[in-house]
């Protein structure tokens, strides 16, 4: 028999072999052994979120909603298609089969590089099987559990039920657990009214809430949002200009109270008592849905009519002054206006405004995320100034009252 000129080519390609049929075999008997402690598809499909007590009124108007965590489960159907392209726009999730192995090996070498942790390759299918149905340990098994049931759900499931699970499963910080919670919790707005700029703000929190969160880390939350448009725009989902306006729109959040139809905190509060009497105290994080007596139209008159004679009594006894005080931006701005008044919020009937200027006996005002406003002196001649527990002489005219700013 002809020697071949190149043993070594051989004895490399059997080494090879080897290694990947003792990896597949590895792989099989990890399976094998971890395999009976894995959800089933059908048991992945019966998994219950925790969602939070929702008190109603008679009609269906939401009073309260109570419990550890803020989710609002949405259909995929129901989740905008920017927040999707957003969202999808940091991963190449229809171009893989649930792990992503070019992104894996680019984490590895940038890893080994920097000697660390710098950097994960989970894709949005591995974070879903990891919130939804595994623990957050950062150890072996768990790693491995999270590839297995990975497979599961790419196999048993959808893209499009992978990615709805990802986005009401997936934590964006301040107690909110999916897509349509932070948007309440960030902006105060349902999901269906996010602009492109929220949305790519909310696609770019998941990669790490606690640092990019928008409300304590504007100027990180503006550098990863950039990046989300940068991606959108090199996908085709949206063109340069309007990557660029969205770019533009200052960062402007704060922590928003769940969005309700109907103001009557202690009738929540009541129906909560009375549910925990009957079910124990994790019912309410069940879902649960209670249904009151209570007339939506009947408690917004009267919220409204306790209000209006408290603000009576208040102008009665006097001006206490601004809240605040602000340099006026240039050309006033109605974005920096917004940004001054960001950290007051409504209370009752009465709107966060910010003077901008004085006509003689009238002011001119902006209102928070309304724009342009004036009032007559019917309402500032009330505004006699409180100083001491004493009241002041009447105004003669808006300066009196008001300076701009």
């Amino acid at each position: 028999m002809k020697r071949s000129p190149f043993p070594w080519l051989r004895v490399a390609g059997l080494s090879l072999a080897a290694l990947v049929l003792s990896g597949v075999f590895g792989i099989a008997c990890v399976y094998v052994y971890l395999a009976p402690s894995l959800p089933t598809a059908e048991a992945m499909r019966k998994v219950e979120l925790q969602v939070p007590l929702r008190v109603y009124t008679r009609t269906g108007g939401l009073i309260a909603q109570i419990g550890e965590q803020r989710r609002i489960p949405v259909t995929f159907d129901e989740i905008p298609e920017v927040m999707r392209q957003a969202v999808l726009a940091a991963d190449r999730f229809f171009q893989h089969h649930g792990i992503d192995w070019g992104g894996v090996l680019r984490a590895l070498f940038v890893n080994v590089a920097s000697a660390g942790r710098s950097q994960g390759a989970s894709t949005i299918t591995m974070q879903a099987a990891r919130n939804m149905f595994l623990s957050l340990d950062k150890t072996w098994r768990r790693k491995l559990s999270e590839m297995f049931v990975t497979y599961r759900m790419e196999r048993d499931f959808t893209k499009e039920e992978i990615l709805a699970t990802y986005l009401n499963v997936i934590f964006f910080g301040q107690r909110s657990y999916g897509v349509a919670a932070a948007a309440e919790t960030f902006f105060g707005k349902s999901l269906s009214e996010l602009t492109l700029a929220e949305a790519a703000t909310l696609a770019g929190i998941v990669q790490a809430p606690a640092r990019l969160n928008p409300m304590t880390s504007p100027s990180l939350a503006a550098t990863r949002r950039a990046y989300v448009l940068r991606r959108m725009v090199e996908l085709g989902y949206i063109d340069q200009a309007a990557a660029d306006a969205a770019a533009r729109e200052p960062i402007v959040s704060r922590g928003y109270a769940p969005l309700v139809d109907v103001e009557a905190p202690y009738i929540a509060e009541l129906a909560r008592q009375e549910l925990v009497s009957r079910y124990g105290e994790a019912a309410v994080n069940h879902g649960y849905r209670v249904f009151t007596t209570v007339d939506g139209r009947l408690q917004a008159a009267a919220n409204r009519a306790l209000r209006i004679g408290l603000i009576e009594y208040d102008r009665r006894h006097g001006y206490r002054g601004p809240l605040g005080k602000a340099e006026l931006p240039a050309g006033l701005d109605p974005a920096k206006l917004d940004a001054l008044l960001a950290r007051y919020e409504a209370v009752g009937l009465l709107q966060p405004a910010i003077v901008t200027a004085l006509r003689d006996t009238r002011a001119e005002f902006h209102l928070k995320g309304q724009g342009k406003a004036t009032s007559d002196w019917q309402g500032l001649s009330w505004a006699r100034p409180l100083r001491g527990g004493k009241l002041g002489a009447n105004p003669r005219t808006a300066a009196d009252v008001l300076k701009p700013g």
